[in-house]
């Protein structure tokens, strides 16, 4: 069993590059991610290549405190933490 499986993450930059490439490794060790990304239609993407390991994604700009609040409260109510 992987230290990771069932285990909520979170990624930034989840819709390309390292970002996609960690949600794609955390979802083979069996995490339930939670994955944002400022690109709404490559977050898109990754979420359609990783299925059911996916339980949230928000479009976000990391460097937008408002944006940081929204997905905290979505969090919360999705997921329980």
């Amino acid at each position: 069993m992987s230290h990771w499986q069932n285990k909520f993450v979170l990624i930034t930059g989840a819709g390309s590059g390292i970002g996609k490439a960690l949600a794609h490794n955390m979802a083979d060790a069996g995490a339930k991610l939670i994955l944002t990304d400022i690109n709404a239609q490559t977050l898109e993407t990754t979420e359609q290549e990783l299925g059911n390991s996916v339980v949230l994604t928000k479009v976000a700009d990391n460097s937008n405190k408002e944006h940081w609040l929204e997905l905290a409260n979505s969090i919360d109510s999705q997921c329980g933490h």
